[in-house]
């Protein structure tokens, strides 16, 4: 048996090498269950704090801001309209800069 972050683990006939791969992959496992909590809480935070009815369109998509002032409820802003990718159903992304 061998022990890691308080839990033991058969080691039985596992090489130093492939016990040390297993190691490794446990981390990352552990890592990105970390990175998804932060990621979910994040986006309720910003779920939250958005004034949804000033800046939701009703289909899922925000309103287009009528100026370039950048406000407590700006959400992103588009740099261009060069189209950087386009998509089956014909919508497309472009480059923007995310505000939040």
């Amino acid at each position: 048996m061998f022990t890691l972050n308080n839990k033991e683990y058969d080691e039985s006939k596992l090489s130093d090498k492939g016990k040390a791969a297993y190691v490794k992959l446990i981390r990352i496992a552990e890592q990105k269950s970390d990175l998804d909590i932060v990621a979910n809480y994040w986006t309720a935070q910003l779920q939250a704090e958005l004034p949804k009815e000033e800046v939701s369109n009703g289909d899922g998509t925000a309103k287009v801001q009528d100026d370039d002032i950048i406000r407590s409820k700006t959400i992103a802003k588009v740099n261009s309209n060069i189209k950087v990718e386009t998509y089956a159903d014909g919508s497309y992304t472009v480059p923007c800069t995310l505000h939040c």
